[in-house]
C-alpha cells in the first residue's frame, strides 16, 4: 500500500498537504486536494485501475485564497504567527471538496474566499 500511495502522490511536492480524498467508483478515480501554505494549490486526480496520477487546476485562481481576505475565528481575524517570520495571512487554498449525488460534478472552494 506504501508504495501505491506513493505513485498516487507522484503529483504532490513536499510541502503538499492534503485533507480530503474523494473516491469517485463510477469513474474509478480518486481526487485528492492539495491545500499546501507555499501556495500551490490543485487537485490530484489517481486513476484507480492504473494507479497514475496526474495534477489539475494548480495555481488556477479558483483554487487560491482570495488576495487579502483575512480568515477570522468566532468574528476575530486570523493571522499565521511563526517565530522569526512576520505577521502574515494563512497562505493556504483549496481546502473542502464534494462530488455531486450523481458524481458529475465537484463542488471545492479555498479556505479563505467568498466563492463556491
Amino acid at each position: 500500500m506504501a508504495g501505491l500511495l506513493r505513485k498516487w502522490l507522484g503529483g504532490a511536492t513536499a510541502r503538499s498537504i492534503s485533507s480530503q480524498v474523494l473516491f469517485s467508483t463510477g469513474k474509478g478515480v480518486a481526487y485528492i486536494n492539495d491545500s499546501s501554505n507555499e501556495g500551490r494549490n490543485g487537485f490530484i486526480v489517481v486513476d484507480l485501475g492504473s494507479g497514475d496520477s496526474w495534477r489539475r487546476l494548480t495555481q488556477d485562481p479558483s483554487v487560491l485564497r482570495t488576495p487579502n481576505n483575512v480568515p477570522s475565528y468566532q468574528g476575530f481575524p486570523f493571522y499565521l504567527k511563526q517565530i522569526g517570520e512576520p505577521i502574515q495571512w494563512q497562505p493556504g487554498g483549496l481546502d473542502g471538496i464534494q462530488l455531486s449525488a450523481d458524481g458529475r460534478t465537484m463542488y471545492y472552494s479555498p479556505l479563505t474566499s467568498d466563492y463556491m
